[in-house]
């Protein structure tokens, strides 16, 4: 919180109270006598600002960390509009000689609990001592003024719910407030307050539930704002249970289980491919070895090549035996028809049948040579 001006502008003379200078009633507030700018003493939301006959061009503010009303008035001219929200130090307006109470250019504030505080109505204070004792300070951390428990749920009173319920402090409880209440005291929640609302408030409130938002039940939600106990009490946190430490078994080493092993699959062996068997050059029946025989036999077992065996081969030598024949039987048969005819040979002929017919002997020897095997 902070002065509106500079301190030593205060006008001490004319203090909080006084019946100076033949007034009827008591001085309502604080003058500071300066011609200049005015800035606001702590974070406020503008109430109402205009003119009064009396007071001239005037703001009013709700100052929410401290739970009061402040008023400039007699203002030459106004920097704010209603509804705004302003911080410590912002520029209010200009200090004037506005309105028939004025005496001079200077500024005149005044606090209460009521937002007519700028005609003087409401529990009033005195600014410049409230001010001078909360300097410095952002009001967070002081008790705002107590509410007055009359029984009557005016802007004050709805102002104080408001913050107590977290919501826009304006001074209207309108269907958000009326929300956030239903909310906390446990009705049903449909931001419109009816008798089912009001009982549940009474409940919370622990005043008789008839329905009926009265005096009565005013006052007891005044009582518990001033108190600071219009909240919904914290769960009680139970108390964390120790377990208790657990002494540890012995474990018995269990014996390795052998792990199972698959049976492999013997892979069928693959046939071996077929070799063809080579053919072994046959020996010659003379390079056969010999068993031990006596020696007449090893004469008598020995090929009869020497013998007159020309042909080895018997399929050879069975066309040999059929060349052999037709030769002589043609050479024969030939020979003896020629001569029954008579007929005179050439002589190339006659030499050829002769040659022919000489080789029928050797040729029967051949055939009688081969015959034997």
């Amino acid at each position: 919180m902070r002065h509106p001006v500079s301190p030593s502008f205060y006008d001490a003379a004319d203090p909080f109270g006084s019946m100076s200078g033949g007034r009827k009633y008591p001085h309502t507030g604080s003058d500071y006598t300066v011609a200049g700018e005015v800035y606001s003493v702590a974070d406020a939301v503008v109430e109402s600002a205009g003119w009064n006959d009396g007071n001239g061009n005037y703001v009013c503010c709700w100052l929410p960390g401290f739970g009061i009303y402040v008023a400039y008035l007699h203002l030459s001219s106004i920097n704010v509009k209603v509804g705004q929200s302003v911080k410590e130090g912002t520029k209010i307006g200009v200090s004037g000689n506005t309105g028939t109470n004025s005496r001079g250019t200077h500024l005149h504030i005044t606090m209460s609990d009521s937002p007519q505080a700028f005609v003087g109505l409401g529990n009033k204070i005195d600014p410049y001592a409230f001010i001078q004792a909360n300097l410095g300070s952002s009001g967070s951390g002081s008790s705002p003024a107590p509410l007055a428990v009359d029984g009557d749920f005016g802007r004050n009173t709805i102002r104080a719910l408001q913050s107590a319920l977290g919501v826009t402090v304006d001074g209207d409880f309108g269907r958000a407030s009326v929300r956030a209440l239903q909310l906390l005291i446990g009705a049903t929640v449909d931001g419109d307050w009816g008798p089912g609302t009001t009982r549940a408030l009474q409940a919370f409130l622990g005043v008789t539930q008839d329905g009926d938002f009265g005096p009565q039940t005013i006052r007891a939600l005044q009582t518990r704002l001033n108190a600071g106990t219009f909240v919904k009490p914290a769960p009680a946190k139970p108390e964390p249970v120790k377990p208790a430490p657990a002494k540890p078994e012995p474990v018995k080493p269990e014996p390795a289980k052998p792990e199972p092993t698959k049976p492999v699959k013997p892979e069928p062996a693959k046939p071996a491919k077929p070799t063809r068997p080579v053919p072994q050059p046959s020996k010659p029946e003379s390079e056969k070895p010999v068993p031990n025989k006596t020696q007449a036999e090893q004469i008598a077992a020995v090929p009869s090549a020497d013998l007159g065996v020309i042909i080895q081969k018997p399929s050879h030598r069975k066309l040999a035996y059929a060349l052999y024949s037709l030769a002589s039987l043609v050479v024969t048969n030939a020979a003896v028809a020629y001569a029954a005819l008579g007929a005179q040979f050439p002589p190339v002929l006659t030499v050829a049948i002769a040659v022919i017919g000489n080789l029928a002997v050797p040729f029967s020897a051949l055939a009688i040579a081969n015959a034997k095997k």
